[in-house]
């Protein structure tokens, strides 16, 4: 008849587990409580006998350096949304003051920009054609020249201004108009 072995023994003020005893705290199989040594996490003095405390820190150290990623500081998090709320209520104040525009307005008004003084440039050549062959003088041509391309220029950045006055909104007693129904 073979003596069962107790499931745990105190040597040398270290309390000490037989294998079975760990497997119950740790909740495994015997296949993972060899992984664990072998891993590291279970320190085991002799043969089928662990150091439980020793064993048990290493253990829930291996832990909490795993979820150490992914740990997130509540108060750090709220912070910062908080902050970034804040910022997108900013942003958005200065784009109704008109004090901040979106990209893509940009992009759209430039690209129109662009499109009327391409318009204004290729139509100079036509207009001037019959003009400048009846000249003889080329100051005088040239001067021709520069008034339509100065002219052309003009138009520009007056169409440039109207178009800018008229997407500014008017405060009025009857509420938030832009310009140009301001102007009816």
């Amino acid at each position: 008849m073979s003596v069962k072995q107790p499931k745990y023994t105190i040597t040398d003020d270290k309390l000490i587990g037989s294998s079975e005893a760990m497997q119950e705290m740790l909740d495994c199989s015997v296949m993972m409580l060899s992984n664990y040594r072998k891993d590291g996490l279970l320190i085991q003095p002799e043969r089928g006998k662990y150091d439980i405390p020793a064993s048990i820190k290493t253990y829930i150290k291996s832990l909490k350096n795993k979820s150490g990623a992914d740990d997130i500081d509540f108060h750090t998090e709220k912070a910062r949304l908080t902050k970034m709320q804040a910022d997108k209520a900013e942003m958005e104040v200065l784009e109704l003051s008109h004090e901040l525009v979106r990209v893509e307005e940009v992009v759209q008004e430039w690209q129109s920009q662009l499109m009327d003084m391409k318009g204004k440039l290729l139509s100079i050549p036509s207009k001037l054609a019959t003009l400048v062959a009846d000249i003889d003088n080329p100051a005088e041509v040239q001067d021709l020249i520069d008034n339509y391309i100065r002219e052309s220029l003009q138009e520009l950045s007056d169409y440039a201004g109207d178009r800018r006055h008229q997407a500014q909104p008017i405060e009025s007693d009857g509420g938030t108009k832009t310009s140009s129904e301001a102007d009816d």
